[in-house]
C-alpha cells in the first residue's frame, strides 16, 4: 500500500545491535529527531500501537496491536531524512462475535471520516446462484477496490477510512445479507458511535447498492452522520428482488421490493437537512421495458422530501442526483491506474471525493455537469398506499390521459396495499383516482429529479 500519511505520535526507535539507544515520537508532521553517536550500522524501527482493541486477522487474537510496522538497517549516524519502509496493518474493530466488523488500515488520525457500505451479498444456490462473492468473518473483504487507500492519500484529503461488514448469514463456509436491513443499520449506528469515539472528525458514508439503504436507515434514526453518498442505490427499491423475495423468504429482499412497507417507512420519514445526501445512477442500470429486465430505475435512484401533508419539495442544498457512467457492479470498484484507458474510475472517484471535502456545493455541480448536463430522463415513482385491501379492479389510476395498468404496478403487504408506479416523461399535472364506490379524488404530479410519495389515502 503507497500511502503518504504523516503519522503523529509514532514511536521511533534507534538500535545499535540489540542496544537501545535513542527513542523519540513524531510530531504533527509525521517528522523526528533522534539523538545518537555517530557511527554506522543502526536500525530504526517504528510503531504505532492502537489504544482500542481490535482483532488482528495475522494473528488471529485480539488485543491493543500495532496498526503501523516498519524499519530499516545499516543506517549511519549523523543522517537526514531516512526512509523507513512502513507497512500499515488492516485492524478489525468490530465485536469478538463477529457479527459485524469494522476495518481500517493504518493510524487513527484526528481527520474527518468515510465509513464504506458494501451492498447485497445474496446466495440463492451455493455455488450456482449467487449474487456477490460471500463474506469471510474475521477476513478483510476488497468490494470497493482501492478507494479506502485513495481516500487516506494526503493529496486527496487523508480522511480515516473504515469498512463496514455485515454479512451475518452462513453458508456453505460463506457469510451473506440475507437479515434485515433495519438490524443492519442498527449495527452501522453502532459502529459509527465507534468511529466518532475514536476519531475527532465528522462522519461521512459511501454506500453501494442496498448497503445505501442500510445507511440511510442508520443516518435517519440513529444519527451521528453528516454526509451520505450512495451509489446505485433503488431508494425507492430494486426490482429484480420479488422473485428472489417469493423463493426465499430473506427479509433484507423483501424490504428491498418497491412498495415494501419499510421503503414506505424510510421515506415518509426522510426529512431534509439531518445530514447532506447524494445519490449517483449509473448510465448503464435503468431497465427498458419490464421490472424484471434491470437492477434500478433512474427514478428509484433519487430521492425528493416527502411531507407529512403529500406536498413534495426538492432541497438542493441537501440532496443531489446524478447519473455517471458505469454499471450497477463495477460503480464502486475504484481502481485508479494511469495505464487504463478507461477514465470512468476516475470521474466517479473525483466526485465522491469532491462532495466528501466540499459537500453539496457549486464544485460538485460542475463536476457533475462536465459528465452528465442533465438531458437523461428520470421519470418519478408515484406511490399510493391504502389502508384498507381495495375490491378487485380497484383503485383505477389515471395520470393524465393515461390509464396506469396493472402491469405497472408492484403490489405486496396482505394486510395494506401499496401501488407503486413510474411516470413517464413529461406527465405532470393531475392524477386521478377511481374508487369502487364510484368517487375520485384528484392530486398533483409533481416532476422534479426525483421520486414522488404521497400521505396515506383510504379507499
Amino acid at each position: 500500500m503507497e500511502v503518504d500519511i504523516p503519522v503523529p505520535a509514532a514511536i521511533v526507535t534507534a538500535y545499535l545491535g540489540d542496544g537501545l539507544i535513542a527513542k523519540a515520537d513524531t510530531d504533527e508532521k509525521g517528522e523526528y529527531v533522534l539523538t545518537a553517536p555517530a557511527g554506522s550500522a543502526y536500525t530504526i524501527e517504528v510503531s504505532l500501537p492502537s489504544e482500542e482493541e481490535c482483532h488482528d486477522p495475522e494473528s488471529g487474537m485480539w488485543g491493543s496491536w500495532s496498526t503501523i510496522e516498519g524499519g530499516v538497517e545499516g543506517v549511519e549516524f549523523p543522517a537526514e531524512n531516512v526512509d523507513i519502509s512502513i507497512r500499515y496493518r488492516m485492524l478489525n474493530y468490530g465485536p469478538e462475535d463477529h457479527s459485524w466488523e469494522l476495518w481500517h488500515e493504518g493510524p487513527i488520525l484526528g481527520q474527518n471520516n468515510v465509513v464504506l457500505v458494501h451492498g447485497a451479498q445474496i446466495c440463492l444456490a451455493p455455488g450456482i446462484l449467487e449474487f456477490g462473492d460471500g463474506k469471510q468473518r474475521g477476513v478483510h473483504d476488497d468490494g470497493f477496490g482501492q478507494l479506502d487507500q485513495l481516500l487516506q492519500r494526503r493529496e486527496h484529503g487523508q480522511f480515516n477510512v473504515w469498512e463496514f461488514e455485515y454479512a451475518d448469514a452462513e453458508i456453505s463456509g460463506k457469510y451473506w445479507t440475507h437479515g434485515s436491513i433495519p438490524d443492519y443499520g442498527t449495527r452501522l449506528g453502532t459502529a459509527i458511535c465507534l468511529v466518532r469515539d475514536l476519531s475527532d472528525g465528522s462522519v461521512g458514508i459511501v454506500a453501494h447498492s442496498m448497503g445505501g439503504l442500510v445507511a440511510r436507515y442508520a443516518a435517519q434514526n440513529l444519527g451521528g452522520v453528516d454526509r451520505v453518498l450512495t451509489l446505485a442505490t433503488g431508494h425507492f427499491g430494486f426490482e429484480y428482488t420479488g422473485l428472489g423475495a417469493l423463493l426465499t423468504g430473506h427479509p433484507c429482499l423483501i424490504q428491498a421490493q418497491p412498495g415494501s412497507r419499510f421503503l414506505w417507512e424510510l421515506n415518509t420519514h426522510f426529512q431534509h437537512g439531518d445530514f447532506q445526501l447524494v445519490s449517483i445512477a449509473v448510465s448503464k442500470d435503468e431497465p427498458l421495458v419490464s421490472p424484471l429486465r434491470g437492477v434500478v430505475r433512474y427514478s428509484s435512484t433519487s430521492l425528493v422530501q416527502c411531507n407529512r401533508d403529500g406536498n413534495v419539495s426538492y432541497d438542493p442544498t441537501h440532496t443531489y442526483f446524478t447519473i455517471v457512467p458505469g454499471t450497477h457492479e463495477d460503480i464502486s470498484n475504484i481502481n485508479l491506474q494511469t495505464e487504463d484507458r478507461n477514465k470512468d474510475d476516475d470521474f466517479v472517484f473525483e466526485g465522491i471525493r469532491t462532495f466528501l471535502q466540499s459537500g453539496i456545493s457549486d464544485r460538485l455541480r460542475m463536476w457533475s455537469d462536465h459528465m452528465y448536463p442533465g438531458e437523461r430522463a428520470t421519470s418519478p415513482y408515484f406511490t399510493f398506499r391504502f389502508s384498507e385491501p381495495t375490491p378487485l379492479g380497484y383503485p383505477r389510476v389515471w395520470v393524465g390521459e393515461r390509464r396506469i395498468s396493472d402491469v405497472e404496478m408492484f403490489t405486496t403487504e396482505g394486510e395494506m396495499l401499496i401501488w407503486t408506479f413510474g411516470a413517464q416523461s413529461g406527465e405532470e399535472g393531475v392524477i386521478t383516482i377511481e374508487y369502487a364506490s364510484g368517487e375520485y379524488e384528484y392530486g398533483t404530479l409533481t416532476r422534479g429529479q426525483s421520486a414522488i410519495m404521497t400521505t396515506v389515502v383510504n379507499n
